[in-house]
C-alpha cells in the first residue's frame, strides 16, 4: 500500500480517535467552564455597576434638592410676589438682585427668569428682552410645584430646568425658572473615570429613556431603559457594553455606569487559553498512548497486507511472517492455505487464456482472409458493371461521332476554314472522351499522373466550354490574380472539375440557380470550391457520396465522384463536401500549389 493508504490505517486511526475523544471531552468541559465563569463575571460586573450607579445617585440627590429649595425661596421672595401682583420697573431691580443669587454659577446656569402665567418674561438675569414668551422653545412644560424638569435638547446642547411656582393669593401667578446646561468639564470627567475605573463611562438621562448624555454631549445611541436586576447588554460605538443604572430620588433622572464587556471577560478568556493548552497536552498524551497500543495490533495486519499486495502483483510465493496460536496466527495460516489455492487457480486460468488467445488469433486470420476475398469480389463486380456501362453508353456513340467527323472531312475537303476548325475541335474532344472512357475502365488501376504546372482558372474555363449550361443558371467566378499555379495532371484534374461542374448543373437544371466557382491559396495548396444553390444532399447520403456505384440519379452508374476522388488523391489532393438540405452543396477540391512542386519532385512523390 502507498503512503496515502498507511496514513488512514488502524495505526493512524486509533491514536486519532483517542486524541479526538480527549479533545472533545476537554473542549466540552472548557466551553461549559467558560460559560459558567463568564456568566459569573458578568453578574458580578452588573452588581458592581449598579452599586456604583447607586452611589452616584445618592451623591447627586442633595444638590438637586438644594437647587429646588433655592429656586423655591426666590419664588416666595416678597419682591418677586409684588412684581407678579403689579409689574412695575421700580420693583424689577429688587427682583433682579434676588435672581442674581441663583445665577452666580454662570458656567452651568444659563438664565434665571421670572415668568408670568402666560409665559411672558417679567425679569431675568442675565437681562433679556422683557415680554418674550416660550414660543418655539424646546423647554418642557412647567409644573405647579417646585421640581426638576427632564433633560431636553436645545441647539445640540443638553439642558434641564429647576422651576418653582409664584403664588399670589393662593393661586399660581407665574414661575421662577433656573435654566441650567447639563455638562461637565474635562477635568471633572477625568476625575469621574478615575473614580469608577478605567474604561467605564458615566451616563445620565431621562427615566423615560428618550435622551442620554455622557456629561459632554448627547449620546446618539443611548442604552435602553435599565430595569430589573440583571442590568443591560447592548452595542454602542462598535463594541458590546454592560450597564447598570439607578434613579436619582426627587428627579426624573437616571444615572447609568457602562463598562466594555471585553474588559469584564478578559480574565475569563485567559482561563480559556489555559484550557486550550491543557487540551493540547492531554491530546498529545492520549495520542501517544493510542499509537503505542495500535502498533501492537497492526504489525500482524501489516504483514498480511504486504502478503496480499504481493499476491495481487503476481508474487504467488509470498507468505505472511506471522506465527502464534492466537487469532492473528490462525488468520495467517488460513491466508497461506488461500494463497496456495489462488496460485493453482492462476496457473489453470493462464493456460485457458493462452489457448483461447490462440483460437481467437486463428479466427481473426480467417476473418481477415474472408474480408479480403469479399473486397476483391466487390471490386471485380464494380469493374464488370463499369465496363458494361461504358460499352453501351459511351463507346458506340463515340465511334459514330468519329466516323461522322471522318466522313465530313473527306467530303468537305474544300470547306471554309471555320468549318475545318470546328471539325478539328470536335475530333480533339472525341479523343479526350475516349481517353476518359479508358480511364474509367482503369478505375481499379489509376495511371500515374503526368504532372505539369497548370493555371487553375484557365483549366476551369476550358471545362466550362465542354458543358452546356442552361440560361436559367448563372455562373460566378472568383479567382484572384495572385492565385498560384497547381502541379497536377491537367487531363485528370480537368476530368475532376468537369464532373463537379456537371453535377452542380444537373442539381439546378430544373429550378435554375447560381453556380459559384472560387479558389484560394492556403498552406501550400490551392482550394477550389464548386458551390451550387440546388436542393442539397440529404444527411443520410452525405457519408456515401464518394462510394463506387452509389447514385441517386435515374441514369448513371455512380462512378463520377468516386473516380474524381481517386484522381484528386492521385494528384496529391483530395475532395470534401458540405451540404445543407434545401440550401445547395459545396465541393472543395484541394490541389498542391506550384511552391510545393519542387518538394514533390525532390522527394520522388510525383
Amino acid at each position: 500500500m502507498g503512503a496515502t493508504g498507511r496514513s488512514w490505517s488502524i495505526e493512524s486511526k486509533l491514536p486519532a480517535l483517542i486524541g479526538g475523544l480527549l479533545l472533545a471531552a476537554v473542549g466540552v468541559f472548557g466551553v461549559v467552564a467558560y460559560r459558567v465563569v463568564s456568566r459569573s463575571a458578568t453578574a458580578a460586573a452588573f452588581e458592581r455597576l449598579r452599586s456604583v450607579a447607586g452611589q452616584f445617585a445618592q451623591m447627586s440627590e442633595p444638590q438637586y434638592r438644594t437647587r429646588t429649595t433655592q429656586v423655591a425661596a426666590v419664588a416666595s421672595d416678597p419682591g418677586v410676589v409684588a412684581l407678579l401682583r403689579a409689574p412695575a420697573p421700580a420693583r424689577r431691580d429688587a427682583v433682579i438682585r434676588a435672581l442674581t443669587r441663583l445665577g452666580s454659577d454662570t458656567v452651568q446656569t444659563v438664565a434665571v427668569e421670572v415668568r408670568a402665567r402666560d409665559g411672558r418674561v417679567l425679569a431675568a438675569f442675565p437681562e433679556r428682552s422683557l415680554g418674550a414668551t416660550d414660543s418655539g422653545s424646546s423647554a418642557p412644560p412647567r409644573p405647579d410645584s417646585a421640581a426638576v424638569s427632564p433633560l431636553y435638547l436645545h441647539h445640540d446642547s443638553v439642558f434641564y430646568e429647576v422651576t418653582a411656582p409664584i403664588l399670589v393669593a393662593g393661586q399660581v401667578a407665574g414661575h421662577v425658572v433656573q435654566r441650567r446646561r447639563f455638562a461637565a468639564g474635562p477635568a471633572a470627567i477625568r476625575s469621574i473615570s478615575a473614580l469608577i475605573g478605567q474604561g467605564a463611562v458615566l451616563l445620565m438621562g431621562n427615566a423615560a429613556g428618550d435622551l442620554w448624555t455622557d456629561l459632554l454631549a448627547r449620546v446618539e445611541r443611548p442604552p435602553p431603559v435599565l430595569t430589573g436586576v440583571s442590568g443591560a447588554t447592548y452595542a454602542r460605538n462598535g463594541s458590546m457594553r454592560l450597564s447598570g443604572a439607578a434613579p436619582i430620588a426627587g428627579t426624573p433622572f437616571v444615572i447609568a455606569v457602562e463598562f466594555p464587556r471585553d474588559l469584564v471577560l478578559a480574565r475569563t478568556r485567559s482561563l480559556l487559553r489555559w484550557f486550550a493548552v491543557l487540551a493540547l497536552v492531554v491530546v498529545a498524551l492520549g495520542a501517544t498512548a493510542g499509537w503505542a497500543l495500535s502498533r501492537r495490533l497492526t504489525r500482524p495486519l501489516r504483514e498480511l497486507t504486504l502478503a496480499a499486495d504481493g499476491i495481487a502483483a503476481g508474487d504467488y510465493a509470498r507468505r505472511p511472517a506471522v506465527a502464534g496460536d492466537d487469532e492473528m496466527g490462525r488468520l495467517a495460516e488460513a491466508f497461506r492455505i488461500m494463497a496456495d489455492h489462488i496460485r493453482g487457480e492462476h496457473l489453470r486460468l493462464e493456460e485457458q487464456v493462452a489457448r483461447r488467445t490462440r483460437e481467437r488469433e486463428s479466427a481473426m486470420r480467417r476473418l481477415q482472409e474472408a474480408q479480403d476475398e469479399l473486397v476483391r469480389k466487390e471490386r471485380l463486380a464494380i469493374l464488370g458493371q463499369l465496363s458494361s456501362g461504358v460499352g453501351h453508353e459511351l463507346r458506340n456513340p463515340l465511334g459514330v461521332m468519329t466516323n461522322a467527323v471522318y466522313f465530313l472531312e473527306a467530303t468537305q475537303a474544300d470547306a471554309p476554314p471555320k468549318i475545318k476548325e470546328y471539325l478539328g475541335i470536335l475530333r480533339a474532344q472525341i479523343r479526350l472522351s475516349e481517353k476518359i472512357v479508358g480511364d474509367l475502365l482503369d478505375f481499379a488501376r489509376v495511371k500515374p499522373p503526368q504532372r505539369s504546372l497548370v493555371q487553375l482558372d484557365a483549366l476551369v474555363e476550358e471545362q466550362l466550354g465542354r458543358v452546356s449550361v442552361p440560361p436559367r443558371i448563372r455562373i460566378e467566378r472568383d479567382f484572384p490574380p495572385s492565385l498560384p499555379a497547381v502541379h497536377v495532371d491537367p487531363v485528370q484534374v480537368g476530368q475532376v472539375v468537369l464532373n463537379l461542374v456537371v453535377n452542380a448543373v444537373q442539381a439546378m437544371s430544373e429550378p435554375g440557380g447560381l453556380l459559384i466557382l472560387s479558389a484560394r491559396g492556403r498552406e501550400g495548396h490551392v482550394q477550389m470550391e464548386v458551390r451550387d444553390t440546388g436542393p442539397g444532399i440529404p444527411p443520410e447520403n452525405l457519408g456515401r457520396i464518394f462510394e463506387p456505384l452509389f447514385t441517386t440519379k435515374a441514369r448513371g452508374i455512380g462512378l463520377g465522384l468516386a473516380v474524381s476522388r481517386t484522381l484528386a488523391r492521385a494528384n496529391g489532393g483530395d475532395i470534401t463536401v458540405t451540404s445543407e438540405p434545401g440550401r445547395g452543396a459545396a465541393f472543395t477540391l484541394a490541389l498542391p500549389a506550384s511552391s510545393e512542386a519542387g518538394l514533390l519532385a525532390s522527394s520522388g512523390k510525383v
